[in-house]
């Protein structure tokens, strides 16, 4: 990421948003604006706006974090476990 990119995301999103997506963190649990809610439609990337996951596809996993069966689209979403971490 070039110097002004990262400066027009940390002027653009919030300070969680941006550790989230750019710094591999993640929200505290069950902390999620996101993580209850029911509402028809699509979730979205705060930083390209692809298409990440469909309301359809969310399920209660008694999760601390919103759950999906399935992502929309071919490598929008990339999956580590809790021993991994992205490179």
């Amino acid at each position: 990421m070039t110097d002004s990119s990262d400066a027009e995301l940390r002027a653009r999103l919030a300070l969680e948003q941006c550790k989230v997506t750019q710094s591999a963190s993640t929200e505290r649990a069950f902390s999620g604006e996101d993580r209850d809610t029911k509402t028809p439609g699509v979730y979205r990337c705060v930083v390209c706006e692809l298409d990440l996951f469909a309301s359809n596809d969310k399920y209660d996993s008694r999760n601390r974090y919103p759950s999906f069966a399935s992502e929309t689209g071919d490598d929008r979403v990339s999956l580590y476990s809790d021993q991994e971490s992205p490179s």
